[in-house]
């Protein structure tokens, strides 16, 4: 339930202003109806009663259920909406009907004018501070990424900015290192993959910078990020990608050598460089003793066998970049493979995540030599 409050949250920015508004709204109205107990009523002024009572022994319990469960905003998000609309239908008819005879309808009138106008100037604010500059960098790595439709908001907001973005990127990229042991796997991968697809000497430096001092394999927790710091590299430098590559998989020691080097491997083949290709091909074996390990990861082998599957079947440069491996990796930038069950991207290659077929290492040498010659 938390994670579909952490989606609203990105998704829909205006609801935990309004969710505020609205108990504002209850209770001022509430207020405004015990202020003349012994008032006129007609059938009027007891809708607006009724409305008042509905939304205070209904709307209030469900925002204290949706704080109960970890979801205020999931379950506050429906209790808007009916808010909103029975302002609209309120205010209309309160206008039509021109009900002005007492004190208690002219206020409460106000009341939900004012509400109206709320809604009105909230709802287009908050988006607008979400999709700003900082509002979008603040969302990266917010949203579960097992919501990608929600992930690829700030994502693509992002990536469409262009250039502009490239700085303050790198600024929230530096930030994650700097005071603290701990990384916000899911927040790097983001931020690293918006550098990638932006592209640039800044965008590059910084990649270069993370992949080259803060790369290690020590702790699980950090395996995520290290992965798609690695790929992005790789898609965002080209063959100058290639020297600092090569040396994370050379320096590669400890429990987890042979994962470090797989990375290293699947990370080298995306910069389409004839020479890293040829030297993924020669440690070969290295993927394949890696894809049939017992490690505490599922995404490895996912990863390994989808990176194999380009070296044995591609025919283009492309093919090389268009495995879908942060699809199992469970940090929110898979959405470019979603509108395909079959995973195609692009290629005529149906990626198959669990690809383990043989195929002959110097005939496909000789391929993409001459494929990228």
């Amino acid at each position: 339930m938390a994670c579909v409050n952490k989606a609203t949250a990105v998704q829909f920015p205006f609801v935990g202003f309004l969710i505020a508004a609205f108990v504002c709204w209850l209770f001022a109205s509430y207020s405004i109806r015990n202020l003349r107990r012994n008032r006129d009523t007609d059938d009027s002024q007891e809708g607006v009663k009724t409305g008042v009572r509905y939304f205070m022994f209904a709307g209030i319990p469900v925002l204290l259920l949706g704080v109960l469960t970890l979801n205020p905003l999931g379950l506050g998000f429906l209790v808007v909406l009916i808010w909103i609309a029975y302002l609209l239908v309120t205010t209309i008819t309160d206008f039509r009907n021109r009900l002005v005879d007492s004190t208690y309808k002219r206020n409460q009138q106000r009341l939900n004018l004012l509400a109206c106008l709320i809604v009105v100037v909230v709802i287009p604010a908050s988006y607008a501070r979400a999709r700003s500059m900082d509002g979008l960098i603040s969302s990266l790595g917010h949203a579960p990424p097992h919501y990608p439709h929600v992930c690829r908001i700030p994502i693509s907001g992002l990536i469409e900015k262009g250039e502009s973005a490239v700085g303050p990127l790198v600024e929230a990229l530096n930030a994650e290192f700097q005071g603290s042991k701990y990384v916000d796997h899911k927040r790097v991968s983001q931020v690293s993959y918006c550098l990638s697809q932006i592209g640039g000497d800044e965008a590059e430096a910084a990649l270069g910078k993370v992949v080259a001092e803060h790369v290690s394999f020590n702790e699980h927790s950090t395996w995520y990020w290290e992965v798609v710091a690695c790929c992005s590299y790789a898609e965002c430098a080209g063959t100058r990608a290639v020297p600092i590559l090569l040396r994370v998989f050379n320096e590669a020691e400890g429990r987890h050598a042979d994962l470090q080097k797989a990375v290293a491997l699947c990370a080298l083949i995306r910069t389409r460089s004839p020479d890293a290709v040829a030297f993924v091909l020669d440690n070969y074996d290295v993927l394949i003793r890696q894809r049939g390990a017992k490690v505490l990861v599922r995404w490895s082998g996912s990863m390994i066998s989808l990176t194999t599957q380009a070296l044995a079947e591609g025919k283009t440069a492309d093919d090389l970049v268009s495995s879908p491996i942060y699809r199992k990796i469970g940090v929110g930038i898979d959405f470019r493979y979603l509108k395909s069950p079959s995973h195609r991207s692009g290629t005529r290659i149906v990626w198959n995540d669990k690809w383990n077929a043989e195929f002959d290492v110097e005939a496909a040498r000789k391929r993409w030599s001459r494929i990228l010659q």
